[in-house]
């Protein structure tokens, strides 16, 4: 099926922070705020959306309030071949540029990519197919078509259960 890609904007962000968790970055683990300038990326400064810089915030602050400075800086910490792995793991079609505007959302995918690769977070780590009717009843309640819904298996695990608890 295809449907409507379009860049993904900070809904990126957990997907890189859930990777720093599989790459053992503790949530507590602090970021830098400080202003930045990225010469290898045409002097590109990174801008937080309310403009502030200085000071330091934990992995776990920076991804609640969704700043950008320190997402570069933990998209600079964490390899990108394991953030890449786990994106394609998570179900995502396009294929990730390993450019720090990454870390901000420039990928492009559809809402519904991205709502099974949120669903890893909420599942204990399991990749799931969507499933849209779970059962159907007559007006009396009686069940006439129940979903057999699976319970994952071990091999449909993207990430490991206490990162989906942490994220």
């Amino acid at each position: 099926q295809i449907y409507a890609q379009r860049q993904i904007a900070s809904t990126f962000k957990p997907i890189l922070y859930a990777t720093a968790l599989e790459q053992g970055i503790m949530p507590c683990t602090y970021l830098d705020n400080d202003p930045l300038i990225l010469s290898d990326f045409d002097n590109w400064q990174p801008q937080n959306y309310d403009r502030s810089t200085g000071g330091n915030y934990s992995m776990a602050a920076a991804l609640a309030k969704s700043m950008n400075i320190p997402t570069i800086n933990l998209f600079l910490q964490v390899p990108f071949v394991e953030l890449d792995s786990l994106w394609k793991k998570l179900g995502f079609s396009q294929t990730l540029v390993n450019k720090p505007s990454t870390a901000l959302g420039t990928p492009n995918a559809s809402i519904y990519e991205l709502a099974v690769a949120y669903s890893a977070f909420s599942n204990g780590g399991y990749h799931i197919e969507p499933q849209s009717i779970v059962s159907i009843k007559t007006a009396d309640g009686t069940a006439i078509y129940r979903n057999k819904l699976l319970k994952p298996q071990e091999t449909d695990r993207v990430i490991h259960e206490n990162t989906a608890q942490l994220m």
